[in-house]
């Protein structure tokens, strides 16, 4: 069974008017939730962020949100739920355009959102949570929706 020693999410929100927000953003993952936060302005309209967990962490407390204290293993992250939660705080709701989830830097498996081009508002009148699809084929994007149908999406 392989460790998780790392955990890469990129979140982009909306360039939409009032997409970005103040809240807090958590990554359920494995039975646990990992907060997506850094020293930098986070979730702010049109923002593109990766957060790193583990292995090279860029997240404020690296110690509470690290996948090797306890350890998870890779293998056993599909007995639980993938998602993003929104925590809305002072804020009341926030535009996510896409997500992207890569384990110990691998392709497979990988996690993303399903949300096409629309994007997804969450908060208070939308619902907190975005679960996140799991791929097992290396396949990653816009790519994975083209492979499914057969068809090219760009």
């Amino acid at each position: 069974m392989a460790n998780l020693t790392r955990i890469d999410i990129l979140i982009q929100t909306r360039s939409h008017g009032d997409a970005g927000t103040d809240g807090s953003v958590y990554l359920g993952l494995g039975g646990r939730e990992f907060r997506c936060d850094s020293s930098a302005d986070d979730f702010e309209r049109g923002a593109s962020r990766t957060y790193t967990f583990g292995d090279g962490a860029n997240v404020s407390k690296r110690d509470a949100n690290d996948p090797r204290k306890p350890q998870l293993v890779v293998e056993e992250l599909a007995a639980y739920p993938a998602y993003l939660r929104f925590d809305q705080g002072s804020s009341d709701h926030w535009f996510l355009q896409r997500a992207t989830v890569q384990l110990n830097q691998n392709l497979v498996p990988h996690y993303e959102t399903r949300l096409g081009g629309d994007g997804l508002w969450l908060g208070r009148d939308a619902g907190a949570y975005c679960h996140l699809h799991r791929h097992d084929d290396g396949i990653v994007g816009i790519n994975a929706a083209a492979a499914v149908t057969g068809g090219d999406r760009g």
